[in-house]
């Protein structure tokens, strides 16, 4: 493959920017598995034939840029990160969320493609950009954690992510049956990446918990993280079908009694949904396919 692409993330400020760090680890290192070329460019964007990549989280002057870049023919790729909804992303009535979403409505027709992380908000899309495609975040060899597969976990869960009441509800359910679960949220909202991933790998299993009652969205970047770093994970089901059902990492009656099952054989467990995740989400298979359907002169 030729071609490269650059990351710019200048829209974004901590402590927002570290939550995005595992959706640049699986799509730049799918890039590079797949021959690409791939850099970062903090202050400004490139000019063809360099690809731009930006993740939403857009305000009003980002739509008079988007105007530019367009008149003068660069290339930009905006990543999708959210469920649209009323009045904001996600149902959120929050005046930041309203704002993201309005904004993204702008920018999208302008964007040379839009990546959609969320399953299935590539067909609402289509009606700002017809140029949009579902992506999940696969398994990239280059990004592999190898080192944490031999480590040792001596507590059963880990749970990472902002804490809300309904999680702390159902994590409390884990600590009152005698099992513990380590989370970012004891100490900091968010831990940075690399403090993140110690605390995953001290654990058995990674729990995937909604964080409002009937969210039923799929974090494929919590579940992508932990198979990464080597470690099962089990969440609660999502409200579409995906081909993570396939990867065995979601509940399918009661959450709490299966993760607990999962304990005595976490290895197994592991084994299994790594060998799935390569195998159903292999570089060719998400971001090849995305460059593919939507920047075949790089394909």
């Amino acid at each position: 493959m030729n071609g490269s692409f650059c990351w710019s993330l200048n829209n974004h400020a901590e402590p927002g920017l570290s939550t995005l760090y595992d959706i640049v680890d699986a799509i730049g290192g799918q890039m590079l598995d797949l021959g690409y070329q791939g850099f970062n460019s903090p202050t400004r964007l490139m000019n063809p034939p360099v690809v731009n990549v930006m993740i939403e989280g857009f305000d009003e002057p980002y739509v008079e840029k988007f105007r530019r870049l367009k008149e003068i023919g660069a290339k930009v790729v905006v990543i999708m990160t959210e469920r649209a909804g009323k009045p904001g992303w996600n149902d959120y009535k929050v005046p930041h969320m309203v704002v993201r979403q309005d904004m993204f409505m702008k920018i999208a027709p302008m964007a040379t493609a839009i990546w959609c992380l969320v399953p299935g908000m590539a067909e609402w899309c289509r009606q700002f950009n017809p140029n949009s495609i579902d992506l999940e975040l696969g398994h990239s060899p280059t990004r592999e954690r190898l080192q944490h597969i031999a480590h040792v976990p001596l507590h059963d869960f880990a749970f990472f992510g902002s804490m809300t009441p309904r999680r702390a509800e159902i994590i409390g359910r884990f600590n009152r049956r005698g099992f513990r679960v380590l989370t970012e949220a004891n100490n900091k909202s968010f831990l940075p990446p690399r403090e993140r991933d110690e605390l995953a790998v001290k654990a058995k299993v990674i729990l995937g918990i909604d964080p409002w009652p009937r969210w039923r969205l799929i974090s494929n970047s919590r579940i992508a993280t932990a198979l990464t770093l080597g470690r099962p994970v089990l969440c609660e089901p999502p409200r579409i079908k995906t081909p993570w059902s396939e990867a065995g990492v979601f509940a399918r009656s009661s959450f709490v009694d299966e993760a607990i099952a999962m304990l005595p054989k976490w290895q197994e467990h592991r084994d299994r949904q790594v060998a799935k995740f390569r195998e159903l989400f292999s570089p060719e298979r998400c971001v090849g396919e995305a460059i593919r359907r939507t920047l075949p002169e790089m394909a």
